[in-house]
């Protein structure tokens, strides 16, 4: 996202996205408007509250595939999951289910979810692994 909006602005940026990032200087950057990537573990955050709650919610102003492991494993717990270009909705109307969780780098389940998911897992029927 960084990259995006300095590049965006003028720089000169190559590598973007992998382990290796050049920039070369120049001499101006140009102001630019620039929407700031929306945060996944706060909405990580309000879909788990809604699940383990039984309830209902709609996150805008992130992207889905962001958070496309933790969706998945709401899935997993019986959560109906829809995403949508610019954010997702997650409705569970039953008992959560037992799901297993391992943390990983990103694009992997993140470890500041792990909290909220451990708190599913305390309402869910079965046993989860963590």
């Amino acid at each position: 996202d960084l990259c995006d909006m300095l590049v965006a602005m003028g720089a000169k940026i190559s590598g973007a996205g992998s382990n290796t990032i050049t920039v070369e200087g120049v001499e101006r950057l140009n102001p630019v408007d620039h929407e700031v990537v929306g945060d996944r573990i706060v909405a990580g955050t309000w879909a788990y509250a809604a699940a383990m709650t039984r309830g209902d919610i709609t996150v805008g102003g992130i992207d889905p595939q962001h958070l496309h492991l933790v969706l998945e494993k709401l899935k997993l717990a019986g959560a109906q999951v829809e995403t949508y270009p610019t954010g997702f909705r997650v409705v569970q109307h039953e008992r959560p289910k037992a799901v297993d969780y391992q943390t990983l780098p990103f694009p992997g389940f993140p470890t500041d979810l792990q909290p909220m998911a451990i708190a599913l897992c305390t309402v869910s029927e079965g046993m989860s692994v963590i």
